[in-house]
C-alpha cells in the first residue's frame, strides 16, 4: 500500500480525506484479484455528537473529535487499517484481508476501548460511543456504491436498535428474509380467510355444497344463528333435558326430529343452541 505515502491526511483526524475514498477502495477491487483476499468496510457515525456540539461549541467538538480519531489510530494500528475521514462527525475505516467475522470483532474492540477509556473535557467525564455498519467485498457486493451502501444500511440498523454498537450486513440480510417470510405467510393466512369466506357465503357456485354441508352439521353444536338463539329474558318456562352421561341443560326445546333436538340453551343467561341425538337423551 506505498500508493497511500502520497496521499495527503485530514489535519484535525489524522485521516485520509473523503476524496480519496473511491481511489482506494478501486485499488482494493485490484488487489482482490490478485490475492484473493476479502476486505470490509465499516462505516462510522458518532452517536449524539449534534448535541454534544451545539452544547459546548464547536472548538469542544473538535476536541472530540481528536480524542476519537486517536483512539481510532490506537485501536486499529495492528490490522492494517485505511482510516477515512466522511465528513463532520462520520469516518470509514477499510479493513484488508478481513472477512466478516474479522471485522465485526475489530469494530467491536474498538467500541469496548472507547468506553474504557472516556473523554475528559473541563474535568467531565463523556463515555463516547458510536453506531457502526460493515460490509464485506466481495461477500455482500462487488459494486464499490453498493458496498459503502450495505455498510451505510447496517449502521442504520445500528442506529435504530439502540445505537452504541456494530452490525454487520450479514444481520441486516437475515432479518429482511424473516420479514419477507413472514409477510409472504400473512399473506398467504389472509388470503385463505377471504377463500373460505366467499366458499361459505356460495358454497354452490363453487361446487363445494356437499364439503360445506358436512362441515355445518359437524359443528351445528355451535351454531348462532339469531333465528336459533333462545332469549331466557322472555317469560317462558325452562325445559331440562337429562342426558345418559348424567349432565343436563336449561334452556327451550327450539325444534326435533325423530333423530334430534335442536336445543336452545337459556341457564346462566347464555347464548346459543345445540343439536342433541335423541339415543343421548335421558329424558327431558
Amino acid at each position: 500500500m506505498d500508493y497511500l505515502k502520497d496521499l495527503r491526511l485530514d489535519t484535525l483526524t489524522n485521516c485520509y480525506p473523503k476524496e480519496y475514498m473511491e481511489k482506494i477502495l478501486d485499488r482494493m477491487t485490484i488487489e482482490y484479484n490478485e490475492d484473493k483476499k476479502p476486505f470490509s468496510v465499516l462505516a462510522i457515525d458518532l452517536d449524539h455528537f449534534k448535541q454534544y456540539n451545539d452544547k459546548y461549541g464547536h472548538l469542544y467538538g473538535d476536541e472530540l473529535l481528536k480524542y476519537f480519531s486517536g483512539m481510532l489510530h490506537r485501536s486499529f494500528k495492528d490490522s492494517g487499517y485505511i482510516p477515512i475521514r466522511f465528513g463532520g462527525d462520520e469516518f470509514v475505516v477499510i479493513f484488508p484481508g478481513a472477512g466478516v467475522k474479522e471485522s465485526l470483532a475489530l469494530g467491536n474492540r474498538f467500541r469496548t476501548v472507547l468506553l474504557n477509556e472516556p473523554f475528559v473535557m473541563q474535568g467531565k467525564f463523556f463515555k463516547v460511543h458510536y453506531s457502526g455498519g460493515i460490509a464485506t467485498y466481495p461477500r455482500d457486493s462487488r459494486n464499490i456504491k453498493e458496498l459503502l451502501d450495505k455498510a451505510d444500511k447496517a449502521m442504520y440498523h445500528s442506529k435504530a436498535h439502540g445505537r452504541g454498537r456494530v452490525t454487520h450486513y450479514v444481520l441486516v440480510q437475515k432479518l429482511n428474509a424473516i420479514r419477507r417470510v413472514l409477510f409472504g405467510v400473512l399473506a398467504l393466512l389472509v388470503i385463505a380467510g377471504v377463500a373460505v369466506g366467499m366458499v361459505l357465503k356460495d358454497p354452490k357456485k363453487y361446487g363445494m355444497e356437499s364439503q360445506v354441508k358436512f362441515l355445518r352439521e359437524k359443528f351445528s353444536g355451535i351454531v348462532q344463528k339469531p333465528s336459533d338463539v333462545f332469549n331466557p329474558a322472555a317469560n317462558v318456562p325452562l325445559d331440562t333435558v337429562y342426558m345418559k352421561s348424567g349432565r343436563t341443560f336449561r334452556g327451550k326445546v327450539l325444534s326435533q326430529n325423530a333423530d334430534v333436538v335442536k336445543f336452545g340453551l337459556g341457564a346462566g343467561n347464555s347464548e346459543g343452541s345445540v343439536i342433541i341425538k335423541k339415543s343421548d337423551i335421558l329424558r327431558i
